[in-house]
């Protein structure tokens, strides 16, 4: 018996060794697999999809570049990891380049460029987005229930950059140049070591909010929008820089706009508003607790 358990163990110890071999090399579009590592460039431009991964399939790009089909570069309707080892995926704008839309889905992608999708990451429980460089986007970069970003660029997003229902960590990111940076429309956002600047209309939007060591500056309209916040060793500043919005008159200038009273603590800020409910109008009277207010 001994000898049997001992021949098991071995049999699975080999099988987990070698299961790296298992991934299918891809060198065709439309193709259809678990585990699949693209071996040349691959332009699929032609196709709805380029690649479909099986429930929590894995996909190494090996540093090489995917262009996406006319629907979209990635579907993995069951959640996949995808490590793109210094490698691209490339679209056309009206596209998705990762698609994950199964109740539960989660998708984990690193070491990624994305670039000219309509939405560049799309989960529907969570996205789990690491080390990317994120660009070109017309709508949103990544958007799912929950979104985890950390050490990425986000830039040009003609919506939200980092679009999420319940809850957005980011950490050490850069986000510019999008409509707004962060939206969290019914959870709270989570900002650590990060700069959000020139956003046309939003830094951050969140019915709560933690901010520490971080920058957000040169936001078009405000730079945080919430119901409360939790601020620390950070700077928020140069808001209402460009265009006028609805939440306040023409020329205002806001940097913090919450209904609760921030809790600041080495937090440089020009102004602040007190909303009187979350996405409520201003009553006209600030907070105090920002220098120019």
């Amino acid at each position: 018996m001994r000898y049997h358990l001992l021949l098991v163990f071995a049999l699975v110890a080999s099988f987990l060794q070698s299961s790296d071999a298992l991934a299918v090399d891809v060198s065709r579009c439309g193709t259809i697999v678990s585990d699949a590592v693209l071996t040349a460039d691959l332009d699929c431009s032609a196709s709805p999809w380029a690649i479909a991964l099986l429930d929590r399939g894995t996909l190494d790009l090996a540093g090489h570049t995917l262009v996406a089909g006319t629907e979209g570069a990635v579907s993995c309707p069951g959640g996949c990891t995808i490590e793109g080892n210094g490698g691209a995926i490339v679209g056309g704008s009206h596209a998705v380049g990762i698609r994950a839309q199964d109740a539960g889905a989660r998708v984990y992608v690193s070491n990624v460029a994305i670039s000219g999708f309509a939405v560049a990451i799309s989960a529907k429980a969570a996205a789990d987005v690491s080390n990317c460089v994120i660009s070109d986007i017309s709508a949103s970069a990544i958007h799912s229930n929950n979104v985890t970003a950390t050490n990425c660029s986000i830039s040009g997003s003609g919506w939200s950059a980092i679009s999420a229902w319940r809850r957005a960590v980011v950490t050490n990111c850069e986000i510019s140049g999008s409509d707004m940076a962060i939206t969290v429309e019914n959870g709270k956002a989570i900002v650590t070591a990060s700069t959000l600047s020139d956003n046309a209309t939003c830094g951050i939007w969140a019915r709560a909010v933690l901010l520490s060591d971080s920058t957000v500056s040169n936001s078009g309209c405000v730079g945080v929008t919430t119901g409360k916040i939790r601020a620390q060793n950070s700077v928020v500043h140069g808001s209402g820089s460009g265009l006028s919005c609805s939440f306040f008159a023409p020329g205002e200038r806001v940097d913090i706009a919450s209904s609760m009273r921030p809790r600041l603590l080495s937090v440089d800020c020009d102004t602040s508003a007190d909303m009187t409910a979350w996405k409520g109008d201003p009553t006209g009277e600030s907070w105090r607790t920002c220098a120019l207010d």
